[in-house]
């Protein structure tokens, strides 16, 4: 009888060694934020809310930064989860509303109350301090949502300024000249003066 042999004997890598297998990007999202993820994703991580869209769906390429942020965030807020569905009574200080706004905008609370698996109206009542907040939503969770969204939207802002560059040559008017080549004003756009 012969010995059955194992993946790493027949040339295939360790499993240790393989790579991860690819993050399914919809669904992680949907785990973290629900239905309507793209709006309150993109702005999280500065980035455009079809780019990501096509992301999800297959189209485009995940860049390695928005892969690395999403499975950081799925990993950090099921922990998160896990804690608020423990009933601790570990509660901490921070302010909620500045925090969710940066991340967020001015509709922060679904967001974050998706994230942390709790309704939008707790996450209002935690940040005008009717309920105090969960000491892993402090600790845990908003500092990395926070160091992801400043991180993430600083790689967009170079990524655009590095296209823009890229796509310039030395003289100073050619941004201008390539605007204005792309959104022509003819008098029938101007109306009536």
């Amino acid at each position: 009888m012969t010995r059955p042999t194992e993946p790493h004997d027949r040339g295939l890598p360790h499993p240790a060694e393989r790579p991860k297998p690819p993050l399914d990007m919809r669904a992680a999202c949907r785990e973290l934020l629900g239905e309507q993820w793209a709006r309150q994703l993109a702005y999280l991580l500065g980035i455009d809310q079809r780019s990501l869209q096509r992301m999800g769906s297959g189209q485009n390429a995940i860049p390695a930064p928005v892969l690395s942020h999403v499975r950081t965030l799925r990993s950090v807020c099921r922990a998160v989860r896990n804690d608020m569905r423990s009933s601790s009574n570990n509660f901490a200080s921070v302010d909620l509303r500045s925090a969710g706004e940066e991340l967020f905008g001015q509709w922060w609370q679904t967001p974050l109350g998706n994230l942390a698996d709790v309704s939008a109206r707790r996450i209002e009542r935690m940040a005008s301090g009717e309920d105090p907040v969960p000491a892993s939503i402090v600790r845990f969770l908003l500092p990395t949502l926070l160091t992801v969204a400043r991180q993430s939207r600083s790689d967009a802002a170079r990524d655009r300024d590095r296209r823009i560059t890229e796509s310039t040559t030395d003289d100073p008017d050619a941004i201008g000249r390539a605007i204005a080549d792309r959104y022509p004003v003819t008098p029938a756009r101007l109306g009536n003066r």
